[in-house]
């Protein structure tokens, strides 16, 4: 049953809480429906034992008819350091800088655009979810300020593209899924400022194009999933060098689609003392200088 407000009348919404793991306090909505902004929400309900707003650090709403993040969530419980919006018709994205959210869950809503700002201030962000929206574009700007942020979940959307510093102001990202969206192509500075990036997965977009620089900062990339690609249809484990140079070799045919400008190569001069010996990617000697 949702509960509605329209015509600037208040609306009085009851949590459900309960106890969580570690310590998590939850306040639990379901079928909420807000369309005015301007209209206030009161939050209340039955609190477990000698627990009040206060303590609450999880509010997680499911299956809401509001299409924007209800403000009073942030006033009501200052404490929260989750939210969670699922299955629901949440269209727009605004978390106040006042707020200091760790992570962030908006699955299967109707969110089409991360806009700048919209993720303001929140340095303490370390998870955002974003799974099964109708997210088209992302701003180049939508994720500065967030230094912490760790891992982006944005799977089943319709991205077409990353502009080239979007991911920059995340360097202490680890995980990026943008699987089962609509990219083409990946260029060479994509993934430039995120040097701790270990696992990245862009299965199933139609790729095509991948700048043969991609991955040139991706020193610790351990994992990569390419399936159901124009290019390429392969995930890789990356456990050393040989690894690294076997993906370069098998991704050859998308890095010779990339239409986009590629530093030239430059000549290397390596000086050793004692034999030298080369081995392929199975560990087959292919060279030797003695």
């Amino acid at each position: 049953t949702y509960l509605s407000a329209v015509e600037s009348q208040a609306i009085n919404v009851n949590c459900t809480f309960r106890e969580g793991f570690e310590g998590r306090y939850y306040c639990l909505l379901t079928g909420i429906e807000v369309l005015d902004p301007t209209q206030g929400v009161i939050f209340g309900g039955d609190h477990v034992g000698d627990r009040t707003d206060i303590d609450v650090n999880v509010v997680e709403i499911r299956n809401s008819n509001t299409p924007f993040t209800i403000p009073e969530i942030f006033t009501t419980f200052p404490n929260i350091f989750s939210l969670v919006i699922q299955n629901s018709r949440l269209q727009s994205l605004v978390i106040p800088e006042t707020v200091q959210l760790q992570n962030l869950d908006v699955f299967n809503n109707n969110i089409s655009r991360i806009d700048a700002g919209a993720l303001s201030g929140q340095r303490e962000l370390v998870g955002f979810c974003a799974m099964q929206n109708q997210i088209q574009e992302i701003d180049e700007d939508a994720f500065v300020g967030l230094e912490n942020l760790r891992r982006i979940l944005l799977i089943n959307n319709r991205i077409t593209q990353l502009a080239p510093k979007t991911l920059h102001p995340l360097p202490n990202l680890e995980l990026f899924d943008i699987e089962r969206n609509l990219l083409t192509r990946i260029e060479e500075e994509v993934f430039a400022g995120n040097p701790l990036l270990e696992t990245l997965y862009l299965e199933f977009n139609e790729i095509n194009e991948i700048s043969p620089r991609f991955a040139a900062n991706l020193l610790n990339l351990n994992f990569i999933n390419l399936r159901g690609n124009q290019c390429i249809n392969r995930a890789f484990d990356i456990d050393d060098d040989f690894g690294r140079a076997f993906l370069n070799n098998v991704l050859t045919p998308c890095f010779n689609n990339f239409n986009g400008e590629v530093p030239e190569i430059r000549r290397i001069t390596l000086e050793f003392q004692g034999p030298l010996r080369l081995f392929d990617e199975f560990g087959n000697l292919i060279a030797r200088v003695d």
